[in-house]
C-alpha cells in the first residue's frame, strides 16, 4: 500500500504544474471576493450573476464527461477539461447557490446544520481518509477497484 501510494504522489507530483496556476487564481479570487466583503455583505445581484454564468458551463463542461462515461466513448482530453475548466465552474455554481439561499431566514435555519462540518473540515477529511483506506486497501476490506 506504501509503495502503490508513492508511485501515486509522484504522478501527482507531475501533474502539480497544470493545477498551480488554477488554485492560484482561485486563492487569489476567494481573497478579492472577501476584501470586498461579498461573503459579509452579499449582493444578490452579484451572486445570481456568477449563478448564471457559472451553471452552464459547469454543466457543459462536467455534463460533457458523464456522457462518455454513459457511452462509453472516452475523451481523454475532456477529463483534462472538466477538472480544469468544469471543476471551478461547478464550486461557482455552489459557492452561489449557497450565498443566495443563506439570505434567506428559512434556509439559515433548513443548512445550520452544516456549519459544523464547515467548522471542522480538515476533521472529516481525516476521517473520511482513514474510513475509506481501511475500506478500499487490502489491510482492511480490500474493495479497491471492486466497487462502482
Amino acid at each position: 500500500v506504501v509503495a502503490f501510494q508513492a508511485r501515486l504522489a509522484g504522478r501527482e507530483a507531475l501533474n502539480l504544474p497544470s493545477f498551480l496556476p488554477t488554485i492560484l487564481w482561485l486563492f487569489l479570487l476567494g481573497l478579492l471576493a472577501g476584501r470586498l466583503g461579498l461573503f459579509e455583505r452579499p449582493r444578490r445581484r452579484v451572486w445570481a450573476g456568477v449563478l448564471l454564468a457559472a451553471l452552464p458551463v459547469a454543466a457543459y463542461f462536467k455534463g460533457y464527461v458523464a456522457y462518455w462515461f454513459w457511452t462509453g466513448t472516452p475523451d481523454a482530453r475532456s477529463v483534462g477539461y472538466s477538472f480544469a475548466v468544469g471543476g471551478p465552474a461547478l464550486m461557482f455554481v455552489y459557492l452561489a447557490l449557497l450565498t443566495l439561499l443563506l439570505q434567506n431566514p428559512a434556509w439559515v435555519r433548513r443548512l445550520s446544520w452544516l456549519g459544523s462540518a464547515g467548522r471542522m473540515a480538515l476533521t472529516n477529511y481525516l476521517a473520511q481518509s482513514v474510513v475509506c483506506t481501511l475500506i478500499f486497501n487490502a489491510y482492511g476490506l480490500g474493495y479497491f477497484n471492486e466497487l462502482g
